[in-house]
């Protein structure tokens, strides 16, 4: 990732070029702007389109592609830590494999909820085995 306009760290407006990587949609990079951050308790960005992969190049929050979220919240001797995502409003590569093949719609949405639901739990199994090193 390559921050950008100094920002050098998460603050609400800033943000960073990623590179991603998906095994059916190849490499491609996108801009990420954190929305919210709160340390301790939440870190929200948006994800952008910034090359037009699935439409118009987006730049703007309004248009984002996605919108990722942890929270922090505290509960007994420890915290709960909640990951979560919302697709859209903005074009993204759901829509794009919704396009070609509109008969299968359910099982792309399905097909695609299951691998960012694996995804999220190995993320958050990955933090919680950091943190549990540390403490």
């Amino acid at each position: 990732m390559e921050w950008q306009d100094g920002a050098t760290s998460p603050a609400a407006g800033a943000r960073y070029i990623g590179r991603d990587e998906h095994h059916l949609n190849g490499d491609w990079r996108s801009i990420a702007q954190f929305t919210e951050f709160e340390p301790g308790e939440a870190l929200t960005w948006c994800v952008l389109d910034m090359d037009g992969r699935y439409g118009k190049p987006a730049e703007d929050p309004e248009d984002r592609m996605a919108t990722w979220s942890f929270t922090l919240t505290p509960y007994a001797d420890g915290v709960v830590l909640r990951q979560s995502v919302t697709v859209g409003p903005g074009r993204s590569g759901l829509n794009a494999y919704i396009e070609r093949t509109p008969e299968a719609e359910a099982a792309i949405i399905a097909y695609r909820f299951d691998e960012l639901g694996k995804g999220m739990d190995a993320t958050l199994k990955g933090i919680k085995d950091a943190a549990e090193r540390q403490g």
